[in-house]
């Protein structure tokens, strides 16, 4: 996610609107979930190795990680299903905050 969006931009394609909306609204999203995912990557790792003198507390919060990494995982597929679907439609996908920031940049 995202990675399509920057190059295609880069290279200099995606003439239409439709086609720029789509992009930028994958290049946000991608950087969303890169931040979401590598923070609370960072946020678990820190303080289990602030509580490392409480092993079950480790092992807690890597539990809590592993499981927010599946539904972060999940969810980021359920938005690649529906942007898809969307875009087959020749719709433009509107997701709350991040659509509404598109539309602004275009």
């Amino acid at each position: 996610m995202g990675v399509l969006g920057l190059v295609v931009l880069l290279l200099g394609h995606g003439k239409s609107r439709f086609e720029r909306y789509h992009f930028y609204q994958s290049l946000i999203l991608g950087l969303i979930f890169l931040l979401v995912g590598q923070g609370s990557g960072i946020m678990i790792n820190l303080l289990a190795s602030i509580f490392s003198f409480l092993p079950a507390f480790r092992n807690i919060m890597l539990q809590v990680y592993y499981q927010l990494s599946y539904v972060l995982g999940l969810l980021g597929l359920g938005i690649i299903i529906y942007s898809v679907i969307t875009i087959w439609q020749n719709k433009y996908t509107w997701i709350k905050w991040i659509s509404a920031q598109v539309h602004r940049m275009l």
